[in-house]
């Protein structure tokens, strides 16, 4: 009796996705790239952004600095931006090496790319280009292109053909231990 919850929960797993995926794919809209350039407003919000970005990912790190009871590698956490990286190169084993011990590099490289990336969104903010400020956008009307243009006589009409469905996309980093001491970080995914 018990077993019919869990078998129906099985099967409805299932079933279910081969479902959604019997529908038709959704049709994508076609890019437009824009030659216009944003206004100044948004440099404040992105190097705000970036700043807080790195903080929080700086907080995280020393957080967990602190949950690692002392671990010498683990307090160069405490430092901003270079702490991960410096951690990842202070890590030491002994003779039993623990499940966090392998946890522990991947986590030191995660810190350092995203402490290093909201810097990076920060300069972004910084060097972005911007029209100047009174001027105001061109406004254009958007290009048709179910019709053939009118310049052309006797042009063949574009066929509606539906634009391929977007492939789903995924990316998986794995610790690999490499003997006693040794890392190594495995890359894999969809792209």
């Amino acid at each position: 009796m018990r077993r019919l919850p869990i078998l129906s929960s099985l099967l409805i797993a299932l079933v279910a996705p081969g479902a959604a995926r019997a529908a038709d794919p959704p049709v994508r809209a076609e890019h437009q790239e824009s030659d216009q350039l944003p206004p100044p407003s948004v440099r404040l919000p992105l190097v705000l952004g970036g700043l807080g970005f790195t903080a929080g990912w700086w907080g995280a790190g020393a957080g967990s600095a602190f949950l690692a009871n002392g671990d010498p590698a683990w307090d160069h956490l405490k430092k901003p931006v270079i702490g991960p990286f410096q951690a990842i190169f202070a890590q030491s084993c002994s003779d039993d090496c623990g499940v966090m011990h392998y946890f522990s590099y991947p986590w030191f490289a995660f810190l350092g790319l995203a402490q290093v990336g909201g810097l990076g969104i920060a300069l972004e903010g910084l060097i972005v280009p911007t029209r100047a400020p009174g001027a105001n956008p061109v406004r254009q009307s958007p290009v048709r292109h179910d019709t053939p243009p009118a310049d052309v006589p006797d042009a063949p009409a574009r066929p509606d053909t539906p634009a391929a469905p977007a492939k789903p996309m995924f990316f998986l980093p794995t610790p690999v231990p490499m003997g006693k001491g040794g890392f190594g970080l495995s890359m894999g995914g969809m792209f």
